[in-house]
C-alpha cells in the first residue's frame, strides 16, 4: 500500500518546514528592529532634553545679564544641540519605516506559511481518502475472493456423487 503521491507529501511537509523556519527569522529581524527603534527613540529623547535643558539655561543666563560673547556662545551651542535633536529624529524616522518593513515581510511570510499549511493539509487529507478507499477495495476484493471460493466449493460439492 504505497501512496502514489507520497513524494509530493514529503515536498509539501519540507516547504512547511522551510516556510516556519523563514517566519521564525523574520519575527528575530522585526525584534531586532524594533530593538534599534527604541534605542533611536531613547537617544532622540535624550537630545530633546539636552536641548530643553541648555535652552533653560541659555535664558536663565539671558536674564541675568551674562555678557553677550557668553550668549553667542550659547546661542551658537542651541543652534547645534537643536540639529542634533533633528538628526535623531530623522533616524528614528528611517528606523520606524525599517520596522514596518521588518512587519510587511513578517506578515508575508506568515500568509506563506499559512497557504503552505493549507496545502499540506489538502494532501494530507487526500491521503487518508486515499488509503480508506485503498481498504475498502482490497476488503471488496477479498470478499469477492471468498464468495468465488465458496462457490467453487460448493460447485464441488454438488458434482460430487454420494453426498
Amino acid at each position: 500500500m504505497n501512496y502514489p503521491l507520497e513524494q509530493l507529501l514529503e515536498i509539501k511537509e519540507k516547504r512547511v518546514e522551510d516556510a516556519e523556519r523563514i517566519l521564525h527569522e523574520k519575527k528575530e529581524a522585526l525584534a531586532r528592529e524594533e530593538k534599534k527603534l527604541e534605542e533611536c527613540i531613547e537617544r532622540e529623547k535624550q537630545a530633546k532634553n539636552t536641548y530643553d535643558e541648555q535652552l533653560e539655561t541659555f535664558y536663565n543666563d539671558f536674564e541675568g545679564g551674562t555678557q553677550s560673547h557668553k550668549i553667542k556662545q550659547r546661542k551658537e551651542h542651541l543652534k547645534t544641540l537643536l540639529e542634533q535633536v533633528k538628526i535623531e529624529k530623522e533616524k528614528t524616522e528611517k528606523q520606524r519605516e525599517v520596522v514596518k518593513e521588518a512587519e510587511v515581510a513578517k506578515d508575508e511570510a506568515k500568509a506563506v506559511l499559512d497557504q503552505r499549511r493549507i496545502d499540506l493539509d489538502k494532501i494530507e487529507e487526500h491521503k487518508k481518502a486515499w488509503v480508506k478507499a485503498d481498504l475498502e477495495e482490497k476488503e471488496r476484493l477479498h470478499i469477492i475472493e471468498h464468495d468465488e471460493l465458496g462457490a467453487m466449493i460448493h460447485s464441488r460439492r454438488k458434482k460430487r456423487p454420494g453426498q
